[in-house]
């Protein structure tokens, strides 16, 4: 694998990022079925993560996606990809842990009206504020990152946006 990873460049350019850290990030993607964005967004929001692969916010950010992108192409050109991840859950099974693929999600449960209405059919005074289907106010109220809501809702795990137009409120 070694032979096969980019090297700092004599042109000058930025340091390719650790071999063992791009790893570590390539079967976090597998084991939590992570696109390239979602990785990305992973290690920045999840401190579990970004140790295990081994990134201090205070020195350093994330690999960007496309830098993530590029990693599993090169194991792939190189035939590493079914034999490292092959290696490393049989050292894993062999230690006594078990990994399979698996999908973060954010179950904490939450009071939500299910109406504006109140029980006796009117609008609810408390709820006239409640402003529906905006990204950030959906991620503060379910706890989950963007590009969760996004895999859910392609999962159809989760509900898409509903645009209601003007005549339909109020």
């Amino acid at each position: 694998m070694q032979t096969a990873y980019p090297k700092v460049s004599e042109n000058g350019g930025r340091p390719p990022i650790p071999l063992e850290r791009m790893l570590r990030i390539y079967f976090l993607q597998l084991w939590f079925n992570l696109s390239d964005p979602a990785v990305e967004e992973a290690l920045y929001d999840s401190v579990a993560m970004r140790s295990f692969a081994g990134i201090d916010l205070s020195v350093e950010g994330a690999p960007d996606e496309t830098t993530v992108c590029k990693f599993p192409h090169l194991l792939e050109r190189n035939k590493l990809g079914k034999v490292l991840l092959t290696a490393v859950n049989e050292h894993l099974h062999r230690s006594g842990i078990k990994i399979s693929k698996r999908t973060i999600v954010d179950a904490t449960i939450i009071g939500a009206p299910s109406s504006t209405k109140n029980q006796d059919g009117k609008r609810d005074p408390e709820m006239h504020h409640a402003a529906k289907g905006q990204l950030p106010q959906v991620c503060e109220v379910t706890g989950l990152c963007r590009s969760m809501i996004y895999q859910l809702q392609a999962d159809l795990r989760f509900p898409r946006r509903v645009k209601i137009g003007v005549r339909a409120v109020g």
